[in-house]
């Protein structure tokens, strides 16, 4: 077993395995909220079509009867995305995305628990790993097939945060049967 080096890749923790080859492909990159992306971060697919940092975070306290959410990480959001939070029957819009103060506000008000997951649809299902450093909108190289050592993945904490209750597994499939994440060798 060996490291992989890519010399057109900042994320140089990718594994060689003869049976697991990596599989790279290009993709259109959607930086949300002026956040830049890092070599090694988990990528989802935005509504448009457009790669982005995987959407998962947690909510921040309670929330009783309220439209605005206090959430672990806003950056991750914009205005019109729709997302899943807590035990809600459906996925609600966003109408604004408040990074200073990490609030998220949405179409309607909601009431959720502190640590409910909240999950972007489409931005929350992982696509595979940003190669490169990112930091406007453009191409750049996923990792879409491979393994790579989980140490070196910088939101690998939200990949495996729970998905809301009400998002079905065969719906909202992961990335574990296309990357493998190992411990540091």
């Amino acid at each position: 077993m060996a490291f992989v080096s890519y010399s057109s890749s900042s994320f140089k923790k990718i594994v060689l395995l003869d049976e697991h080859q990596p599989i790279i492909r290009t993709y259109d990159v959607d930086v949300i909220n002026s956040a830049a992306l890092s070599a090694g971060d988990i990528v989802g697919k935005g509504a448009s079509g457009k790669v982005r940092k995987l959407a998962r975070t947690t909510v921040k306290q309670d929330v009783s009867s309220n439209a605005t959410i206090p959430v672990n990480d806003a950056t991750l959001f914009a205005a019109n995305d729709y997302v899943w939070i807590g035990s809600e029957s459906s996925a609600i819009k966003i109408n604004s995305v408040d990074t200073a103060n990490g609030t998220i506000t949405l179409a309607s008000a909601i009431s959720c628990s502190e640590d409910d997951p909240v999950v972007a649809v489409g931005a929350g299902e992982a696509v595979g790993i940003l190669l490169d450093d990112v930091s406007a909108d453009g191409k750049a190289a996923v990792l879409v097939h491979g393994v790579v050592c989980k140490d070196y993945v910088g939101n690998y904490s939200a990949y495996t945060e729970a998905l809301p209750a009400n998002i079905k597994a065969y719906e909202f499939n992961g990335i574990e049967n296309r990357i493998w994440f190992k411990a540091q060798y």
